[in-house]
């Protein structure tokens, strides 16, 4: 639909500069995309939490 196309139309810079910054940053990037249906990006970080015996915790957390 033209309408929904020029409502949601970018310069197509925005997924491109995201994909290298999680690059540089070691942040995981996942993209599906569906034709007519749309696109999931998924973003996953590493959170680091100081435990009570001085360790680090991984904890993992994945943003739709």
């Amino acid at each position: 639909d033209e309408g929904v196309r020029r409502k949601y139309d970018g310069n197509g810079l925005g997924l491109s500069l995201t994909k290298k910054y999680c690059d540089l940053n070691n942040i995981g990037f996942d993209l599906k995309s569906k034709k007519n249906s749309g696109t999931k990006v998924t973003l996953k970080f590493q959170i680091f939490r100081k435990g009570n015996s001085g360790t680090n915790e991984n904890i993992e957390k994945a943003v739709n």
